[in-house]
């Protein structure tokens, strides 16, 4: 007998609602549609509200029974505190969407889907590589809808005013690029940026960058799943940011060292530093030629500036490089423990994953499904962002605010001189063994 994904949450529901006494209702062999239904499901978020209404109008359309479902936009600053609030006091959401970033920190508070459901193989072959830190220590965390890829973007006018035909492939492209497109006065004070790395208060996409150029070094002659952090045989979860994988220095060293170089003033490719208002707002004013942005920010960028001629591309990569890599965010509906409406939750859940669902939601958002079978058939930018999305990786992170600091402090030390490459590294993954230990 198979069981569709509802069957395994409601299978799982039954079983850790069975614990406490609520009994929902049993379901039937025919699956999903038998006779269950939705009802009134919320569900919370932090993706813009317009967006996802859209795509679930549309759904609705074709499905009166998610006539009940409805979506309140919430504080992305706020989320997780206002989420553990209302659920302390039974006040949260039938169901609410996390991005792959927050999985750790809600596995606690979710109905975990039990790998004797679906095992984690299953859903690899299913899901999209960025969706991997959905995958919790007792079962599957939420069930992934879409994903938002790094892409790069380039202003077609800078590129052609310093004779430049094509964005680079590849990152050894990048540093002579930049000194030909960064334009400087007399002082040395950068006018026009060749391309946004460096820093980090004013590139609002810095961890995730520097998280990507990790995993694309640590992939160059070998083949590192998770360069960041892991888990170790005994299935201990570890910080793997210092690790060397028998080179002479860990892959982290080389990413922090291209990333902050664009920062430094001695460098010849000197582009970037904290003048800058921010880097995809300066991208939007035409002030900077390169751009790497997750491809939810395409709409934004175009509607800050509708003259800007600019297009989007793949990351570039590392040459020699053991496989395409780009980073990305992986979203998915989970439910909470205290659902007021479980069964409806779970239901609405599978129906809101399937493939056509995901693509409606992915169009409206400006991302790309997280079922690898929807990211095929899709021409221009949209085949862009699909591709890039099959590419997309992510790292289990233990606490989204912590470690952002810690990668800011890495960042800065090595942009300030307070610390050399090799400090600034070994400090970090000190930090994340801590975080990861609280």
């Amino acid at each position: 007998m198979k069981f569709s994904i509802f069957q395994m949450l409601m299978l799982a529901a039954f079983g850790a609602l069975a614990v406490a006494g609520i009994i929902i209702f049993a379901i039937g062999a025919s699956g999903a549609q038998s006779g269950a239904t939705v009802g009134n499901v919320t569900i919370w978020g932090t993706l813009d509200k317009s967006a996802f209404d859209t795509a679930l109008s549309q759904i609705i359309q074709q499905d009166q029974s998610l006539s009940g479902v409805s979506y309140v936009q919430k504080n992305a600053a706020t989320f997780n505190q206002s989420l553990a609030n209302a659920i302390a006091e039974q006040k949260g959401p039938d169901l609410y969407v996390i991005s792959s970033d927050d999985a750790m920190v809600n596995a606690n508070r979710v109905f975990p889907i039990p790998y004797t459901s679906i095992t984690q193989q299953q859903f690899k072959d299913v899901f999209v590589s960025a969706a991997n830190p959905f995958l919790g220590a007792k079962g599957v965390i939420a069930l992934p809808f879409v994903v938002d890829p790094l892409v790069l973007y380039w202003n077609r006018d800078l590129l052609a005013g310093a004779g430049i035909a094509q964005p680079p492939t590849l990152w050894d492209q990048v540093p002579a690029m930049v000194q030909t497109m960064t334009v400087k006065d007399t002082t040395g004070s950068v006018q026009k940026s060749g391309i946004a790395f460096g820093t980090y208060s004013n590139v609002e996409d810095a961890k995730a960058i520097v998280s990507m150029l990790v995993m694309q070094a640590a992939n160059v002659g070998r083949s590192v799943a998770n360069p960041i952090t892991g888990f170790d045989p005994q299935g201990n979860f570890i910080s793997a940011l210092n690790n060397a994988y028998g080179a002479s220095s860990p892959p982290a060293i080389d990413a922090l060292g291209f990333y902050t170089e664009f920062a430094n003033p001695a460098q010849t490719d000197y582009s970037w530093n904290g003048s800058f208002t921010s880097a995809r707002t300066s991208f939007a004013q035409g002030q900077v030629a390169l751009y790497v942005g997750f491809a939810s920010e395409n709409s934004l960028i175009g509607s800050t500036n509708p003259n800007l001629s600019y297009s989007e591309q793949f990351v570039p990569q590392l040459a020699h490089s053991s496989r395409l890599i780009t980073f990305g965010r992986a979203y998915g509906f989970a439910i909470p423990l205290n659902s007021k409406n479980p069964s409806g939750a779970l239901l609405a859940a599978e129906k809101l994953d399937t493939a056509s669902t995901t693509v409606a939601f992915a169009n409206a958002l400006g991302m790309a499904s997280a079922k690898r079978l929807s990211l095929s058939g899709q021409t221009g930018d949209q085949q862009l962002v699909n591709q890039a999305a099959l590419a997309a990786w992510n790292w289990s992170d233990p606490d989204p605010s912590a470690t952002g600091v810690i990668f800011q402090a890495m960042i800065d030390s090595v942009g300030s001189g307070a610390k050399t490459l090799t400090d600034a590294v070994s400090l970090a993954d000190q930090q994340l063994l801590h975080t990861i230990g609280q």
